[in-house]
């Protein structure tokens, strides 16, 4: 979701996402998770699909922000851990906290971040996903807490 349906949305139909994080008549995080959830034939559960949160706002003079925060992930640390040794289908998931799209309000350019759990040590990595798909991590990110992904953003141009 965070890394494929999102961002898809955010480069090829921002006007619309905009509008579902705007008009709040369907909850951004409920509609994404199910139809994730039923294009991997997975099972939706209702109680995980309410607890995606919403935020939108003036992330600075140029850009707004529309932001998705998933429901806090259980804790991973991978240090010390032997990845090689681990087959794919045991792999932990390194799960995101905020997918944010910013918006600049003139020229309507869209950037795309996600803030997840890094592999060791409780941290996060800031993450870009470009609308060919290019994964990029930017490195260390800051505590799981909204502001305090806001304030890292504002630095991104």
């Amino acid at each position: 979701m965070a890394y494929t349906a999102l961002p898809y949305s955010a480069y090829n139909d921002c006007d619309n996402l905009v509008k579902m994080f705007k008009d709040g008549s369907i909850p951004v995080g409920a509609f994404y998770y199910v139809t994730v959830c039923k294009a991997l034939k997975k099972e939706v559960v209702r109680e995980d699909a309410k607890r995606f949160r919403e935020h939108h706002g003036k992330l600075d003079e140029a850009r707004d922000y529309f932001v998705l925060e998933y429901p806090a992930p259980p804790p991973v640390d991978l240090a010390g851990t032997d990845l090689a040794h681990i087959p794919p289908e045991k792999m932990p998931v390194l799960a995101p906290h905020f997918s944010a799209v910013l918006r600049h309000t003139q020229t309507g350019v869209v950037n795309y971040y996600t803030l997840g759990q890094a592999p060791t040590d409780g941290g996060t990595t800031l993450r870009s996903v470009t609308p060919d798909k290019l994964n990029c991590n930017l490195g260390p990110g800051p505590e799981p807490q909204l502001e305090a992904f806001l304030d890292r953003l504002r630095k991104c141009r």
